[in-house]
């Protein structure tokens, strides 16, 4: 397996920095410059419902449900020939959103 045939997976509502790797697993819209950047999959980040345990079976399917598209990404990948590297997952945005 090269290099090219590796990813990082991001999810959407991201944004995990301004370099030309962070952008690519960042959501499209943290890159509003316009930079160069892989074209890496984003996954869906769950949408919790809060308060948290009044809400726990919404959460949890909700949680599952994100699991799932993951685990898709990297199947798909696979299938491709290729692998997932890395999956950078960052709860709490550094820039405000």
């Amino acid at each position: 397996m090269t290099v090219g045939q590796l990813c990082v997976v991001g999810f959407d509502n991201s944004h995990h920095g301004s370099t030309t790797a962070t952008l690519s697993c960042s959501a499209t819209e943290a890159n509003v410059a316009g930079l160069p950047a892989f074209p890496w999959p984003k996954a869906e980040y769950p949408q919790l419902k809060y308060p948290l345990a009044q809400n726990e079976p919404a959460n949890t399917e909700e949680e599952n449900r994100c699991v799932a598209g993951v685990q898709k990404i990297i199947e798909a990948k696979r299938a491709e020939g290729g692998a997932v590297g890395a999956i950078i997952v960052e709860p709490i945005s550094s820039i405000g959103n």
